[in-house]
């Protein structure tokens, strides 16, 4: 779980973000990536200096989004005002149990006399987490 004790005053969005990289990282795993719900993630590049400036300009076309290094996920099943830095790649892991399987059919109820085809698409995937500390969620608090 994310510890805010030792953080730097006044701290932001940014500063939390990293600050749980370097918890992950005292866990002896490199972080990898940050999930943000959009929202945050539209607060972060919208942050402005005293002068009016962008922090975090990241108006490039194509340029992968990217925060003290971490590559940032934009999901909308992060909650607004919470986030996630992990290590992905070495903490957790997909089960592909059957490949996707995609399916056309135009004998469901009265589809070939409509001229309908039905789609099936289906696979069977499930996620471990062989490492838990490798994961560091938290909420920011309200006035970041």
């Amino acid at each position: 779980a994310y510890s805010a004790t030792g953080i730097p005053t006044a701290p932001n969005r940014v500063d939390h973000i990293r600050w749980a990289k370097l918890q992950v990282r005292k866990s002896f795993f490199p972080a990898t990536a940050v999930v943000l719900n959009p929202e945050d993630w539209a607060a972060i590049e919208l942050l402005k200096d005293t002068q009016g400036a962008y922090l975090h300009a990241a108006v490039t076309t194509g340029a992968e989004p990217r925060l003290w290094g971490l590559r940032v996920v934009e999901s909308d099943a992060m909650a607004v005002g919470t986030f996630m830095v992990g290590a992905f790649a070495l903490a957790a892991k997909i089960w592909d149990r059957e490949q996707a399987n995609v399916q056309i059919s135009s004998e469901d109820r009265d589809n070939f006399v409509k001229n309908m085809l039905t789609l099936r698409g289906e696979e069977r995937l499930a996620l471990t987490v062989t490492r838990p500390t490798a994961f560091v969620g938290g909420a920011f608090p309200a006035a970041t």
